[in-house]
């Protein structure tokens, strides 16, 4: 298994996961969501527009941690960041740092629907209610689109990452010293053992009543095969005396 593992492969996979959400997060940013007037529509009386502003932190962080992310990683692999430092920044920026950004845009996406909804009920005319309802919808399309976007975009990264884990975690480990080997074989084994306490205790008493009657068929087992051992010696002794009396 270890044998078809390629290190540079899944490093290079990482590297294009996260070289994809910057590409992704600056095109939208840079190009296609760059005109003044593209959040205009979302914008709702004197309240903040938060699809806009969620927006701009979703596409602007993505930029800046993906482009970190793919710099990290192609250090790597060239050999001139460890595959431990990268895998910490991995852990650190892709991992604590992303789940802080997606909770970020979404909390400021949840504001943007609840006052999409509240703006489209707050109407006094059938005209000011066909505006706000037309703003209202806007906004509520917008970050629906966008969730079912980033929700597709994160489900492809977790696939491609999972895949290529195996290979990358095998890289660390090539980069460890027989120290720090050690030390994990030693954290390892002291899981493992601790896990096979924790299912031994779970098992209680139905465990040591099954192993009681176990034991006990196995004692009726051999008793009985005692018993058929005895009985064939006494008939064999009688047919003995038969043929010395003959």
């Amino acid at each position: 298994m270890f044998a078809d593992l390629s290190v540079t492969m899944s490093q290079v996979e990482f590297f294009g996961v996260a070289l994809s959400w910057a590409i992704s997060s600056g095109i939208y940013a840079f190009r296609y969501r760059s005109k003044s007037t593209y959040y205009t529509a979302t914008k709702m009386g004197t309240e903040s527009n938060w699809y806009e502003t969620s927006d701009k932190i979703r596409l602007y962080g993505g930029l800046a941690l993906g482009c970190l992310l793919a710099t990290t990683q192609l250090l790597a692999i060239f050999g001139i960041v460890t595959s431990q430092l990268n895998g910490l920044i991995w852990m650190l920026v892709g991992g604590l740092g992303g789940m802080i950004l997606h909770l970020a845009v979404g909390v400021m996406r949840f504001l943007g629907m609840e006052a999409a909804v509240k703006n489209s009920q707050g109407t006094v005319t059938l005209t000011d209610f066909t505006a706000k309802g037309v703003q209202a919808g806007a906004t509520i399309v917008a970050i629906k689109g966008d969730t079912m976007e980033d929700a597709v975009m994160d489900a492809a990264s977790m696939i491609a990452l999972a895949g290529a884990a195996e290979g990358w975690y095998f890289g660390m480990w090539n980069d460890a010293t027989d120290e720090e080997q050690q030390e994990w074989i030693e954290e390892w084994e002291e899981t493992v053992a601790t896990r096979a306490e924790e299912i031994a205790a779970d098992k209680g008493p139905a465990a040591k009543a099954e192993e009681g009657e176990q034991g006990e068929e196995a004692k009726e087992g051999e008793e009985g095969e005692e018993g058929e051992d005895a009985e064939e010696g006494e008939e064999g002794e009688e047919a003995e005396e038969g043929d010395e009396d003959k």
